[in-house]
């Protein structure tokens, strides 16, 4: 709340005290929380998220030093970005599709005078669909009057809050929606509990790349693997990860996990005793169709200036081969 705290602070030291005085001080709180919104909207979106879809500049065996670059952008939960690649909708669609295999194209070697072998999009889509999602704030005359800047700057945080909030929401959701045939078993052949989820982890990389490669798509063995797990798993998810095992056991006693895996953890998903394993961007897709968007307004029967804040977006899984829903048990 950067901008928010200026003008509390300017208000402060120089308090208005005419209606005219109050009436511009509630404009340049409401211009003040917009302005900390756009920077919040920015900072999801840093180059790091795009790093972590596309492989590009991450430092070899050092996954977790993209995830600090990554973590150090959010303040709410916008671990989900790390998972869906992001589109833009434009006017007047309100939906689009996402093809559920490619178009078959093959490279062939050309003899001279010879053809071209032509490929066309083929196979199932799934339709994502934008919602329009909307929410209200008020600033009464008399919390400016008597200088209760407090609570404008809480009710500012909190209309923040529930954008990140419902954002988060629905991109788990879709990811939680997933179908059971993504499901893997726990493996149960290592020696403890981490030998057994670091051979999971890697399971389920290898099962992506070998679904993916089935579907003519090339993934290659230094891919980087989106892994989410929900907070009730975190710190086992960070033994697996970190390969840290009890004292006086070795490499051999709880295995070499053979990925790349990003970890992301969030308190939105709805089973707290399963992790996701994840192919990030491709064929998830996070579809923006209206940026949230500010109309002001006054409201003379209980003296307030009020703030209506819209927008749009949608999510869709085109590929649930990108996917894996790992068990612990």
């Amino acid at each position: 709340m950067i901008n928010v705290s200026k003008v509390l602070a300017k208000m402060g030291s120089n308090p208005p005290k005419s209606q005219d005085q109050h009436t511009r001080a509630a404009r340049a709180l409401f211009d003040a929380i917009n302005a900390d919104v756009a920077l919040v909207e920015k900072a999801t979106t840093q180059l790091a998220v795009q790093e972590l879809q596309s492989g590009f500049g991450l430092p070899a065996g050092d996954p977790a030093a993209i995830l600090e670059s990554f973590q150090s952008e959010q303040i709410w939960d916008n671990g989900w970005q790390a998972v869906f690649k992001a589109i833009t909708i434009n006017a007047p669609h309100t939906s689009w599709e996402i093809a559920s295999i490619g178009t078959g194209i093959v490279f062939k070697e050309l003899e001279a005078g010879g053809n071209v072998r032509m490929a066309r999009a083929e196979g199932s889509t799934i339709t994502a669909t934008v919602a329009y999602y909307a929410a209200g704030l008020e600033v009464l005359d008399q919390w400016v009057e008597n200088q209760q800047y407090w609570k404008i700057e809480a009710a500012a945080v909190d209309f923040i809050n529930a954008w990140q909030k419902l954002k988060a929401e629905v991109h788990y959701a879709a990811m939680d929606a997933v179908s059971s045939s993504q499901n893997l078993a726990w493996n149960t052949t290592g020696a403890n509990e981490l030998a057994k989820d670091v051979k999971t982890i890697n399971a389920a990389c290898t099962k992506i790349i070998n679904d993916q490669a089935a579907l003519g798509n090339a993934v290659g063995q230094n891919q980087p693997f989106v892994l989410v797990t929900p907070t009730a798993l975190r710190d086992r998810i960070s033994d697996a990860l970190g390969q840290i095992g009890s004292a006086g056991e070795n490499r051999a006693t709880y295995g070499q996990l053979r990925y790349t895996i990003v970890p992301v953890a969030t308190t939105f998903l709805a089973d707290a005793t399963k992790y996701y394993v994840c192919l990030p961007g491709r064929k998830s897709q996070s579809g923006t169709r209206k940026e949230l968007t500010a109309e002001k307004g006054r409201n003379i029967v209980n003296l307030t200036d009020v703030e209506v804040r819209h927008g749009a977006f949608g999510v869709g899984i085109g590929d649930e081969d990108q996917f894996q829903r790992c068990a612990t048990a």
